[in-house]
């Protein structure tokens, strides 16, 4: 998991780095891995950023783990298609 967290956190730096965003919500497949990729991502990110891109900053894990994705996607196609109704 080294290599992905590494690789994410870069990617994520540059995301700080443009838009400073005071979250950063994993979800989908990468949030199954756990803390197995969050610690090592965690550790990346930050000792790559500095002062008010880090300051604050929260790593979170979406609220729907790994079927954030799935259920997005649902939500995406009722509102495309003017479904109102809750199920």
């Amino acid at each position: 998991w080294g290599d992905t967290a590494r690789m994410l956190a870069t990617a994520m730096m540059n995301c700080c780095w443009l838009l400073n965003p005071e979250a950063i919500v994993i979800g989908g497949g990468v949030a199954r891995a756990g803390e197995l990729l969050f610690q090592p991502f965690k550790d990346h990110l930050f000792a790559q950023l500095s002062g008010p891109f880090k300051d604050g900053l929260m790593i979170l894990p979406a609220a729907f783990g790994h079927e954030a994705g799935t259920i997005g996607a649902a939500a995406l196609a009722r509102e495309h298609l003017g479904i109102r109704q809750r199920v």
